[in-house]
């Protein structure tokens, strides 16, 4: 018996064309939508922004990585919270877009930010492609830096006669030899503002924490060791002040917990400045010795 009759029906019901067609129509819808999903070009995803932070007054780029990034988007910046429309898009929002690579870009933010934090957009034409909310913030810019010396009573003008408070660690061989009005050899340089050598005010006993330390010498036995004991001097100087730093002869750089040298004919030594400010008033007026 004969599958097909007279006019091309299977078993008499359905035509062998449109059961062809159909069979053809069932496939080709699965087929399209793996084409669609392998050809669709992919939205740019937006993961992490850095820095976080900028200075309103500081550089303002940032850079942004994600995927699928790609030439010819536009991206602008908004306040959080203040959502941008598509049909409105102002040019002073909008950012400079670079491509780096399809997972990395450089956008030069708008240079009429104010401080505040900022989400970040991507558009293709008229349609948002991505969106990263608070992604940075624009800080007020720093205060200007604290000057080095921060004693009470220092003063500000170009040169000063200064008294610091010294801790010097010191060789106990050496503290007889160390006096109250030994001045230092380190002279100011010629043409100094100020032209008075450090001298020392007072000079006392400071307590060690450590105490006496021991060791084993090689083939000897255990050794005391006497530690350099530690003295708080009082020491008058004149200082020239070079920006926001004061300086004495040498120069030495003169901060609380720096370090300071002082130098006669028959010693030397070295400390840690514990605080610094101006002399009484009468010492600044004293001819420089």
């Amino acid at each position: 018996m004969s599958m097909l009759d007279g006019r091309g029906r299977l078993r008499g019901r359905v035509n062998l064309i449109d059961a062809a067609a159909a069979a053809f129509v069932l496939l080709i819808i699965p087929l399209a939508f793996v084409a669609y999903r392998t050809l669709r070009v992919p939205d740019p995803i937006m993961r992490a922004v850095t820095p976080t932070s900028l200075s309103v007054d500081g550089p303002r780029q940032i850079r942004v990585t994600g995927e699928h990034f790609r030439p010819f988007l536009r991206a602008f910046v908004s306040k959080t919270g203040l959502v941008l429309s598509a049909v409105n898009l102002p040019d002073g929002l909008r950012a400079n877009y670079l491509i780096q690579t399809p997972s990395a870009i450089e956008l030069d933010l708008p240079p009429d930010l104010r401080t505040g934090t900022y989400d970040v957009y991507l558009f293709d034409e008229g349609r948002e492609v991505a969106r990263i909310t608070q992604a940075f913030t624009l800080t007020p810019p720093p205060p200007p830096p604290k000057p080095v010396v921060t004693s009470p009573g220092t003063p500000v003008g170009p040169n000063a006669i200064l008294d610091l408070d010294v801790r010097f660690s010191v060789d106990p061989d050496i503290v007889p030899a160390i006096k109250v009005g030994d001045a230092d050899l380190n002279q100011p340089e010629v043409g100094s503002a100020s032209s008075l050598a450090a001298v020392i005010l007072s000079w006392q006993h400071a307590t060690d924490p450590s105490g006496p330390r021991s060791l084993r010498l090689e083939g000897g036995p255990l050794a005391t060791v006497a530690p350099s004991s530690l003295f708080d001097a009082v020491v008058r100087l004149g200082a020239v002040r070079r920006g926001d730093v004061w300086e004495y002869a040498g120069p030495q750089r003169l901060r609380i917990s720096g370090g300071f040298a002082f130098a006669t004919s028959t010693y030397m030594i070295a400390g840690s400045i514990t605080a610094l400010r101006a002399a009484p008033e009468r010492a600044q007026k004293a001819p420089g010795r």
